[in-house]
């Protein structure tokens, strides 16, 4: 027999069994997943912005640099493919950027939804609680992976781009 009292540390009442013992522990994580969720996106988005402001400067700085350089009636733009190619991939870098920027949403929770099992049993809300944080957390998980692909593929095209601005600075 133990001389512990009920509710001091290392007592164990059984008056009230607990059907879902660790609910109350996961739904105490339930925001922190969403603010990590918003962070990633946050994060992308701050990606996004900084490679999409990476390719205009880059892609207005080389042919002004250039034609800076070498004196206004010296560049040839339109003498070689090299150049209308590098125009055509900084488009679609910069339409992949855009896209995977703005394509997507993230998911929360809405309340006014959770609000109507307020009034049943808490556990159950519980249940429902975490039920829609896994499914949005799994959503918003993909959300950055495909976001991430849009950004790889920007990167690859801008690549491609440079490539062919190089090959105007050294063939024309």
């Amino acid at each position: 027999m133990s001389n512990r009292q009920p509710g001091e540390e290392g007592s164990v009442e059984h008056d009230e069994p607990r059907e879902f013992p660790s609910l109350e522990q996961a739904v105490k994580l339930i925001v922190p997943y969403y603010q990590l969720s918003i962070q990633r996106v946050d994060r992308m988005d701050d990606r996004f912005q900084w490679f999409l402001g990476l390719v205009v400067g880059l892609t207005t700085a080389v042919p002004a640099f250039v034609t800076a350089v070498l004196g206004e009636g010296e560049v040839n733009f339109a003498g070689k493919p090299w150049f209308p190619l590098a125009l055509v991939f900084f488009v679609l870098a910069f339409t992949a950027g855009m896209y995977g920027r703005f394509h997507g949403t993230l998911h929360v929770l809405d309340l006014s939804k959770v609000a109507l099992h307020v009034n049943k049993e808490l556990s159950d809300f519980q249940r429902k609680l975490l039920k829609n944080a896994a499914r949005h957390t799994s959503a918003n998980r993909h959300l950055v992976w495909r976001k991430n692909r849009w950004l790889m593929f920007m990167a690859a095209l801008f690549l491609v781009e440079s490539v062919f601005l190089l090959l105007w600075l050294t063939v024309a």
